[in-house]
């Protein structure tokens, strides 16, 4: 083996040509977690009480929507955790294509927002009493972005994986 070759060139498959992870998706992959982890997602205002809820402590919300009115508690970390756990798996979702080198496993780009769009629409139907006093944070805004970007991204490099190595006809 040549001493001047790259570990990464190593693992590219003779025939495909080496895939790397753009700085667009770098930076969307940052916002989405900056949106999930670190910026309010959900904001209930009941008057004098703001209560102010990040994008991993969804869970929480959807197995007992009256926290949206109450807010946390102790108990509820370790729902917390185990969503955020869910959550990083999520994220990292994106980087499936780059072991498995499958034009399909671009699809792993949607993963992001297939939890957003799943979560969304459950605590929406659960929470339809507090709908009036909730409203959407910057959180929810970025990492929602985010997402439908690194969908877009994964359909463009499905695409261009399909068409430099068509199917063969039956």
């Amino acid at each position: 083996m040549n001493q001047n070759a790259s570990p990464e060139a190593a693992d590219a498959s003779p025939g495909q040509p080496k895939v790397q992870l753009e700085p667009s998706e770098v930076i969307a992959l940052g916002c989405l977690l900056l949106g999930w982890f670190v910026m309010n997602t959900l904001v209930t205002d009941l008057g004098a009480v703001q209560q102010t809820f990040r994008f991993y402590n969804v869970w929480t919300m959807l197995r007992d929507p009256a926290r949206l009115a109450t807010g946390m508690t102790g108990g509820d970390r370790a729902v917390s955790l185990g969503f955020a756990v869910i959550c990083l798996a999520t994220a990292t979702a994106i980087f499936v294509p780059f072991r498995l080198r499958t034009p399909k496993s671009w699809l792993a780009y949607f993963a992001p927002l297939a939890l957003m769009v799943v979560c969304g629409a459950v605590l929406w139907g659960e929470s339809a009493s507090f709908a009036k006093r909730i409203s959407l944070g910057f959180g929810a805004y970025l990492s929602f972005s985010a997402s439908l970007f690194l969908a877009w991204r994964g359909l463009v490099r499905l695409r261009q994986e399909e068409s430099m190595f068509p199917q063969p006809a039956p």
